[in-house]
């Protein structure tokens, strides 16, 4: 029961994840080659996810541990894509000032984030738990 309705949350999560980077594809495209990597890596995390999604095998809806990491970098980038939308809308305020260098480092840190969730990811397709394989007979 637990197990569904995080995997559920984790595909909303992938949605608001798309949305998210919407919102931030000026700041990536300004922050350089730290935002390209963090692109292009999105762009391959989201065609996982969706071959996660149509391959229908339990393992990506069992596994709690993979799924509630995968909601927590939205969460990270959710936080970032705020921060960055507050400071783009009160740019007069001397409070908020957006440094490219915390958008650039976040993105590294994002892009680390995904290369272990599209690794984790090959890990889990390539193992599927759900079929027992039969013992040769000898």
């Amino acid at each position: 029961m637990l197990a569904k309705i995080i995997y559920r949350l984790r595909l909303i999560a992938s949605i608001v994840y798309i949305i998210f980077i919407y919102f931030l594809l000026s700041i990536i495209f300004e922050s350089g080659w730290q935002g390209i990597i963090f692109l292009v890596l999105s762009l391959v995390f989201l065609m996982a996810t969706l071959l996660s999604l149509l391959s229908h095998k339990e393992i990506f809806k069992k596994t709690i541990s993979y799924n509630i990491v995968i909601i927590a970098s939205v969460v990270y980038l959710g936080i970032i894509t705020f921060r960055c939308l507050q400071v783009v809308n009160e740019y007069n305020s001397a409070l908020y000032s957006l440094n490219m260098e915390y958008c650039k480092t976040n993105f590294i840190i994002l892009s680390f984030v995904l290369i272990g969730i599209l690794l984790n990811t090959m890990v889990l397709f390539l193992s599927d738990n759900t079929k027992q394989k039969k013992p040769i007979k000898r």
